[in-house]
């Protein structure tokens, strides 16, 4: 779809009419052209990066920002054969929504064109949310419109300066991203949006020789997964700002580009940083300091890149970094600046004193903050007092003799690392604790929080107080001599790890995370507890205060969420696993922060949730041995999954545990369930074993649906139960063994086992479900014992090898006519087998009923007959039976069921006799053989779909057919249709896709014809009908007829009256008309037997050279004899009628033969087919001829032992002596015979 609205799209493009031929490329493949066109830029100044301040904007590297807005540049533009190359935003089909761009060189200049075929989804692999008729949710630019950006030099923000290079910001969002395509256990290191920036992005902004200026720098992010244990690190030329960088500079967030707003958000950009659902920060909040976090796979954030580059070169700068230092006054030792409020903040101090206390006033004026480190001339300074007056320390005191530090009960803001990098600190007192900070023998706390513990005691330990509940960051930076700290009875106790302090030590620098961690520290607590969480993630030995157990850091543990147990075991909810991690075998920890794991939640592997799933890598997983249960759906469709281990005594495994794991092929044994539930491995393709052990109870539904490579499936007697489907799609399987104490064979239960051959049901049996050994197409035999009281519908369908179906005589319910399936009174035919060699089968006399399907599916029958009794035909009797090429209707049958020949593609000809009063829907649908079909005079109405696909059809008569249903002929090769006179009414679409029907004749004059009946075809999409080919339609003037032609342009209308007026053509044609009709017969006797004679009556027209020799056939008594529209002349019962010719120009014009049918003895019965009697004793049989309305029924009798038994010519038996004869009847007429076998004693 992208491709074709692009082709279209640059077609229209190309039709631009350039007369000045301009230099371009594509692509990066620029024309010889040397031609340029003169480009504004920014006015900048070459300066040598290592004279760079912090705020300073540089230009480097280039990027699509602007939009061209000037229409004679964008003519010229759109004239360039631009393929376009799509972004890649996925919908929730998973398809590409037809966003593309492509890159264009013109006079010099670079510029990208912009086209979208449809709205930008939400996220990877969702819908748009907003006005489908822009691009994104900015609405500034619509779909399916051109937009062209000029590549401009990128502005970066100076972050820092020093020895390893220049840190640089981008001012804008230069384009959007999605951080990743999943929504859970982010890594930056597997990250697409890392990706992204390190190639694709690296590649487009720009040059090789820019390329050699940009610094690999190693970052932090707490959620990188490599192999060695300082994972929390990464390595990358291009990277996203982290909070802490936002935390330490004032990032304004200018506006995205022009560019950045067509691809997403106008604002919002993407911060590396990750919350406790793996989603990333997106939005800094300056007044509070922390961020907004969003799903990963949002498409539209904005990308503003962090790069370091190299301090010896030079680039363009665009603006130096403003200077507003403030006024400075000057009060006996103290420097200090006014605030808007007209307040004092302190910024230096002179004096050299060991004991300080900070002033109140200065100059009159309220002194309320510290700004600077005023003290960083002071080396003899011991102990700080800060008034009640001052409300905020902004500063970091790096004073290396402070020791001690008072704070007055007005301080509400104190800077993090205020105290941090003073290495004598032993104590900072707060003077009143109820106020906002508060002190605990010396350690600064805020709340129930420590701010800061005093980093120059001497203490080697320390133990969180009680009412404390969290460290925040920086509290613990920097203090060396600490190397135990105890945290007991606090599970809940909150630690930042974000940014490292406690355990932790690092100079005052730009890089907040160039940290040292001590080699000698432990920390003492609760195992599981968050502070034993903290050590472990920051490898940091941890030791329980109870059982003083050491526990050393394990960086598995990190990769799980899990939940602890009311006996203190273990549940793991989350595998942290990114998907692009390429990790082939998960051994699941056995223990999880001195928790033994027993228990594993059904999502702990997302694989139910995530639809995405197949970005893992896993293929083997080991359960560690204290896991007993595997729940529902917990590797429900893991695709990759191949092998997995549990422990011996595993008792459960859950609905859906291992549901479309296709790659599955070994299990362990499963010694101790009592259940294999609901579709516990369904659609394990490549399952090559199982065993089922003693003990298992129940087997639930689909339990091993479609597990294609089975080989064996053995079931202990202990199973009572088997749902439907459960072994269907076991095609390796070939025999299955059923337990005693199972009744029931449930629905479905072997459909699809294609190597079953044979089954023997056992005598617990009851009851067969429907579809059971459906598709079984090796299936040759099954015996049904005399338990069987209950067998369901198409239980055999397409069991293409099945021979018999053999039932032991003493069932009470059915049996078998050597190997067909009947009901015990044999009077219903409930399944031939599809597997029989027989090419014909004639159904006994007494069977008048059929189950449905009965005949379906048979593979070399041919030709079926049915004898008399016979009234219905099932719904499907033949459905989908390939074989069938003929079939013989008895003169009993009075009604077709729906759909009874559904796909009988062989069947090439039928013939309905005049019995037939119904034909149900779809009778013939898609029997593609059918040529000839001929509607008896007792049928007034096709249903719809009656021949629908009959493709070969091109003969069929209608002998008093009223009414046409829809779709009745749709897709038939008829060249031509009469609609008798008979015929009132034609159904939409009657005719539709008949692509060879040219000509209509309409006998009666007020036929309804709809105006789409005739002459329409389907599209090729199916959505909709359209007229195509000439229709001649043959009627009465002034008929319905004549009226459709007149609404129709491409119909023409002949009258048969007068057929040289034609409409709408503009010539009158020479027309010769008929004169005379003659017969090759004046007379004929046909002779009817059990089946319909007949003879071809040739019509011979006068002149020869007549324009139209179209004659239509009429039987004065169809009841006798019929005739088709080719003069084919068929017996119905005995009698006498008229076939008469008439030419479809003139009625007058016709010719008659008299037709004499005599009906023929086809049978004969007699009243009994055996008897007893004593000697001396006589009774009469009764001869009845068949059928009753044949012309000769004389009979003669005779006995085959006159001395057992004799008998007269009116059937009287007189017996003889004792013995055994054969009394025998014999037709006059055809010489048909019946017989009673007679025992007299």
């Amino acid at each position: 779809m992208l491709k074709k609205s692009f082709s279209v799209l640059l077609a229209i493009l190309m039709s631009v009419s350039i007369v000045t031929t301009v230099p371009f490329s594509v692509n990066g493949e620029e024309s010889s052209n040397n031609s340029t066109e003169t480009v504004s830029t920014t006015e900048t100044v070459k300066e040598e990066t290592k004279n760079l301040n912090v705020g300073d904007i540089i230009e480097f590297g280039s990027y699509p920002q602007k939009r061209v807005l000037d229409t004679e540049l964008i003519s010229k533009l759109n004239a360039i054969d631009a393929p376009l190359i799509s972004y890649g935003y996925i919908d929730y089909l998973g398809n590409d929504v037809g966003i593309g761009y492509a890159d264009v060189t013109y006079n010099g200049t670079k510029y990208r064109k912009v086209y979208a075929e449809s709205s930008m989804p939400y996220a990877y692999g969702t819908v748009f949310q907003g006005n489908a008729n822009y691009i994104s949710s900015t609405e500034i630019y619509e779909v399916c419109k051109v937009y062209w950006f000029m590549y401009e030099p990128i502005q970066w923000k100076v972050l820092s300066n020093n020895s390893d290079g220049v840190t640089v910001l981008a001012e804008r969002n230069l384009d959007t991203s999605m951080y990743d395509r999943i929504n859970t256990s982010q890594s930056w290191n597997e990250s697409y949006l890392r990706k992204w920036l390190n190639k694709k992005f690296y590649s487009t902004a720009f040059s090789d020789d820019e390329k050699s200026l940009i610094n690999s720098t190693k970052h932090f992010n707490s959620a990188n997964k490599t192999e060695s244990y300082d994972y929390d690190y990464a390595v990358d030329k291009l990277r996203i700002p982290t909070k802490a960088e936002y935390d330490n500079f004032t990032v304004d967030n200018k506006p995205s580009t022009a560019y950045a707003r067509c691809n997403g958000y106008s604002k919002y950009s993407w911060i590396n940083s990750i919350d406790g659902n793996g989603f990333i920060a997106n939005k800094w909040l300056d007044y509070n300091k922390e961020c907004t976090y969003c799903s990963p796979e949002n498409y539209g954030v904005g990308v503003r890149p962090v790069m370091n580059i190299s301090n010896n070169t030079k680039v363009n700068v665009v603006s130096k970094a403003e200077t507003t230092e403030k006024k400075k006054y000057y009060s006996g030792s103290y420097v200090y600046t006014l605030n808007d409020n007209n307040e004092a903040s302190l910024v230096e101090y002179y004096g050299e004193e060991e004991s300080v206390t900070l002033p109140e006033t200065l100059d009159g004026k309220a002194v309320v903050d510290i700004s600077e480190d005023i003290f960083r001339y002071n080396n003899n300074l011991k102990e700080l007092t800060i008034p009640d007056s001052f409300k905020k320390i902004s500063c970091k005191f790096k004073s290396k003799t402070l020791e001690t530090v008072h704070i007055g009960s007005g301080l509400s803001e104190i800077n993090k690392y205020a105290f941090a990098f003073a290495p004598n600190m032993k104590n900072v007192f707060v003077q009143n604790n109820k106020h906002t900070y508060r002190d605990i023998d010396g350690v600064l706390c805020k709340d129930n929080a420590i701010v800061y513990y005093p980093v120059g005691r001497k203490d080697n330990s320390y133990t969180i107080p009680d009412d404390i509940n969290e460290i925040t960051v920086g509290a613990f930076l920097n203090a060396t001599n600490l190397e135990k700290v105890y945290c007991y009875n606090h599970k809940d106790f909150k630690v930042d790890d974000n940014e490292r302090s406690l355990g932790f030590s690092r100079k005052d620098n730009y890089d907040y995370n160039d940290i040292t961690k001590k080699s000698n520290f432990v920390i003492y607590g609760d195992h599981g507890s968050n502070i034993h969480k903290y050590a472990n993630r920051c490898n940091i030995p941890f030791v329980d205060m109870d059982t003083e157990k050491t526990y050393t850091p394990n960086k598995l543990y990190d990769d799980y969420d899990f939940a602890v147990n009311s006996d203190g075991t273990a549940t793991i909810k989350k595998y942290k696993m990114n998907y692009y991690a390429e990790l082939s075998t998960l051994n699941v920890i056995p223990e999880i922060y001195g928790c033994k794991v027993t228990a594993i939640s059904y999502n702990f592997l997302q694989y139910y949730f995530d639809s995405k799933s197949d970005f893992y890598n896993i293929e083997k997983i080991v359960l560690p041995a204290g896991v007993k249960k595997i729940p529902k759906d917990t590797f429900y469709h893991d695709t990759y999954l191949k092998e997995i281990q549990f422990a011996d005594d595993l008792y459960y495994i859950g609905d859906n545990a291992f549901s479309g794991c296709i790659n599955l092929k070994k299990i362990p044994k499963l010694n101790n369930i009592m259940e294999l539930n609901s579709f516990a491995f369904c659609n394990c393709y490549s399952l090559e074993e199982i065993n089922i052990p003693f003990g298992v109870v129940k087997i639930g539904k689909q339990a091993l649906y479609n597990c294609k490579s089975l080989k064996e499936i053995n079931l202990p007697e202990t199973v009572f139960s088997i749902g439907s489907y459960a072994f269907a799609g076991c095609e390796s399987v070939e025999k299955f063994n059923i337990p005693q104490n199972v009744t029931y064979l449930n629905y479905g239960l072997f459909k699809n086992c294609k190597s079953l051959k044979s089954m023997n049901i056992g005598e617990n049996i009851t009851k067969l479900g429907k579809e059971l050994f459906k598709n079984c197409t090796s299936l040759e035999e099954v015996y049904i014992p005399y338990t069987v009281k209950s067998i369901d519908t198409g239980i055999f369908d397409n069991c293409t090898s099945l021979g018999g179906i053999y039932i032991d005589s003493n069932n009470p319910s059915y049996t078998d006519l050597n190997g067909i399936l009947v009901n015990k009174e044999k009077t219903k035919l409930i399944l031939y087998p599809a597997g029989r060699t027989s090419k014909t089968y004639t159904v006994p006399i007494g069977i008048t009923n059929f189950e449905n399907g009965a005949f379906g599916y048979t593979q070399n029958l041919e030709k079926v007959i049915f004898q008399d009794g016979v009234e219905s035909l099932s719904y499907e009797l033949f459905y989908k039976n390939n074989s069938i090429k003929s079939v013989e209707l008895s003169d009993s049958v009075k009604t077709i069921n729906d759909r009874a020949f559904f796909s009988c593609t062989n069947l090439e000809e039928i013939t309905l006799p005049d019995s037939v009063t119904k034909l149900g829907t779809g009778v013939f649908t898609d029997c593609t053989s059918l040529k000839k079909a001929v509607i008896p005079y007792s049928i007034s109405e096709l249903s719809d779909n009656t021949f629908y696909n009959c493709s070969s059809l091109e003969d069929v008569t209608l002998e008093n057919v009223k009414k046409i249903g829809k779709y009745a002929f749709k897709g038939t090769n008829l060249k031509s249709i009469v609609l008798d006179t008979t015929v009132e009414d034609v159904g939409i679409l009657a005719f539709v896709d008949c692509k060879y029907l040219r000509k209509v004749t309409c006998l009666n004059r007020n036929v309804d014809l709809k105006l789409n009946s005739i002459g329409y075809y389907t599209s090729d999409n199916g959505e909709y009908y359209y007229r195509k080919g000439v229709v001649d339609i043959i009627g009465y003037k002034g008929s319905t007829a004549e009226k459709l032609t007149q609404e129709v342009k491409l119909f023409r209308f002949f009258d048969i009256e007068n057929p040289t007026t034609t409409t709408p053509t503009t010539t009158t044609p020479t027309v010769v008309k008929p004169t005379k009709l003659t017969l090759n017969k004046k007379r004929v006797v046909l002779t009817k037997y059990s089946r319909n004679t007949g003879t071809k009556l040739n019509a011979t027209v006068t002149p020869t050279n007549a324009t139209n020799k179209s004659v239509v056939w009429k039987s004065s008594n169809s009841k006798v004899a019929k005739v088709d529209s080719k003069g084919n002349v068929t017996t119905v019962s005995k009698g006498t009628c008229i076939i008469t010719a008439i030419s479809t120009v003139d009625s007058k014009v016709k010719a008659t033969c008299k037709v004499t049918v005599v009906q023929k003895v086809v049978s004969v019965k007699l009243s009994a087919k055996s008897k007893t009697i004593k000697k001396g004793k006589s009774f009469t049989l009764k001869a009845t001829v068949l059928p009753t309305n044949a012309n000769m029924k004389s009979v003669t009798f005779t006995s085959t032992n006159k001395k057992v038994a004799t008998v007269n010519s009116k059937g009287k038996v007189t017996a003889k002596k004792v013995g055994k004869t054969t009394i025998i009847v014999t037709t006059k007429d055809g010489k048909k015979r019946a017989k009673c076998t007679l025992k007299v004693k």
